[in-house]
């Protein structure tokens, strides 16, 4: 479609516009000419406002805005590479708008489907512009003469944006750099539209083994794999799939044992890391739980589970943890794998008060597939159509991953299951908490108790386990980890609004609240006390005085410092 210059570029927004896309104008450097375009990331301009941004930028190129307002993505190809790594996924005679940069790349217009987000080399060449993204459309051009046109027939205009195929959109989605590979027609075919029974072994053989060789991990393969399964007729069963794809796996790695260790190698001079500014982990609960991935562990019915939703509730709505704890608000998704949706709402109305706001960012999922049967996938699925979803919550790590394959150690398969969950929490910047058991004999060190090898422990950024203390406060949640200081916190239970409180730090909580007083009096003066004078500060009993200060000395909040003095330990004898 020709348009002239100036008044050309104004008629061509116009038609954008008339063919129901957001549209706003751009300088030859590609930015915005107005101060802010993102309302109409939501709703597109209206013809008023076209007239009189040309008006006042009469040079300006039009931009259309990408994603769901104007109902198109764009894959933006700027190499030989790229077109080919592309082209790849697409059967032929693909028809969907195509328009040339000044640069002699392409832009791909497809229709916009949900559960892409903008990306720079998605995959070798390309770049994709979807919610929150633009691209410069034809007449507009980079100010040295050279402008953004239509393929001949290939135009906006004439031609309606494609549905993406499948396999593109997984690519894509999974983000992957791959490289151009000799296809033929045949397998294409196979890519796009599966085969028959007889054929499906060696065929998913054959593209697994491409996809390796093409340096995409063992997660990212086994996506497309599943997806291309989907089209078979009738498809493969997940243990055939997933065995087919470990065996080739296996095969790659004999036969490329250096691949591996050339991929995505990073590393900084100790000059340049010493000088290197990092931003501060972000906290889903500060001081306690940090963001990255973690593991809760404790006993059968000992309140796990009640304690993860109670800080998902808190998270949700943006106010107190255990009580005492202001969080920043945050969307929620807690896979309660154990439960029934009717047990869920009984604790959610046990848990929130009446009359008290229920937090609408707040999702509870009682069903979810394994990490084997693509629910990781859909995990980042989710994460990418909620992109508030700061905090999720896996109950329990054993509904979630896979089952153990053979010839596999169980402290590989633990660590592996771990890192590709911390992989999907590192990757959106967003905690992620696996609720898990421990084992039913107690060990010196609370973290040896996590049910399993040290791989699920050695995995995770973040360590806790809650254990119940008799005679003390109801329980003990001891946490570790990479970015939260180790310790232990007295934790205590209401049963009636099912909340957990936090009452302090545990070696600060006494199991009463006479011995609560006189562990406080010793921590309050700050230099070394006798019994006499916490007799005087406390006006209990002298009698009572003498018994309990050897119980603090006990359980080691209190040490005995020269004849008949006692400090608490903490402080040391500086106070």
């Amino acid at each position: 479609m020709g348009f002239g210059e100036a008044n050309g570029r104004l008629a061509a927004a116009q038609g954008y516009r008339g063919k129901d896309y957001s549209v706003i104008p751009c300088h030859s450097n590609k930015k915005p000419c107005i101060d802010s375009w993102a309302p109409h990331q939501s709703e597109a301009a209206r013809k008023y406002q076209l007239e009189e941004w040309w008006s006042n930028y009469p040079d300006a190129n039009p931009a259309i805005v990408t994603g769901e307002v104007s109902g198109v993505m764009v894959v933006d190809v700027d190499s030989e590479e790229g077109r080919k790594a592309l082209e790849e996924f697409l059967p032929e005679n693909y028809a969907t708008p195509i328009a040339r940069t000044p640069s002699g790349g392409l832009h791909y217009y497809f229709k916009y489907r949900p559960g892409l987000r903008n990306r720079v080399r998605a995959i070798s060449g390309c770049d994709i512009r979807t919610d929150g993204g633009y691209v410069l459309a034809p007449p507009g051009n980079n100010g040295n003469g050279r402008s953004y046109e239509w393929l001949p027939d290939l135009d906006l205009f004439n031609v309606e944006p494609a549905e993406m195929p499948e396999i593109l959109f997984d690519v894509l989605r999974q983000g992957v750099k791959c490289s151009p590979t000799e296809t033929s027609a045949e397998q294409q075919t196979l890519i796009l539209e599966g085969v028959c029974e007889g054929q499906r072994n060696s065929t998913a053989a054959k593209l697994a083994g491409r996809y390796f060789n093409m340096g995409l991990a063992t997660e990212e393969v086994t996506a497309l794999l599943e997806t291309w399964n989907d089209h078979n007729i009738p498809p493969l069963s997940d243990k055939e799939l997933h065995t087919t794809i470990e065996s080739i796996k296996r095969t790659d790695e004999r036969n490329n044992p250096k691949r591996q260790a050339t991929q995505e190698i990073t590393g900084y001079s100790a000059s340049d890391l010493i000088c290197k500014e990092f931003t501060d982990p972000r906290w889903i609960i500060p001081g306690i739980i940090p963001e990255g991935y973690g593991v809760l562990s404790g006993k059968p019915k000992h309140g796990k589970s009640i304690l993860g939703l109670n800080m998902g509730i808190s998270v949700a709505l943006g106010c107190t943890a255990l009580g005492s704890i202001k969080v920043n608000e945050a969307g929620v998704l807690y896979l309660a794998l154990e439960d029934t949706a009717r047990r869920l709402q009984q604790r959610l109305q046990q848990i929130i008060p009446d009359r008290s706001p229920v937090p609408e960012n707040l999702y509870l999922y009682p069903q979810w597939p394994r990490m084997g049967n693509r629910g990781l996938t859909i995990l980042r699925e989710w994460l990418q159509e909620h992109s508030d979803t700061g905090f999720v919550i896996i109950d329990t790590l054993a509904k979630f991953r896979p089952p153990k394959p053979r010839n596999t150690s169980p402290y590989d398969f633990d660590y592996e299951v771990g890192s590709k969950i911390k992989s999907v929490a590192d990757e959106y910047g967003i905690t992620i908490i696996a609720i898990h058991h421990l084992r039913k004999t107690e060990s010196e060190d609370r973290m040896d108790d996590v049910s399993g090898t040290f791989g699920i422990t050695g995995s995770a950024d973040t360590t806790m386990v809650l254990a119940r203390k008799s005679g003390q406060a109801d329980a003990i949640l001891h946490v570790t980890g990479r970015d939260v200081e180790s310790a232990e916190y007295a934790l205590q239970f209401d049963s009636p609004t099912l909340s957990w409180q936090l009452l302090g730090r545990a070696e600060e909580v006494k199991s009463t609240e006479k011995m609560q007083a006189v562990f406080n009096a010793i921590r309050d003066h700050g230099q070394p006390m006798s019994p006499k004078e916490i007799f005087t500060a406390t006006g209990y009993r002298i009698d009572y005085i003498y018994k309990t200060v050897p119980k603090l000395v006990e359980d080691g909040s209190v040490k005995k410092v020269g004849r008949g003095m006692y400090v608490c330990k903490e402080r040391g004898l500086d106070g």
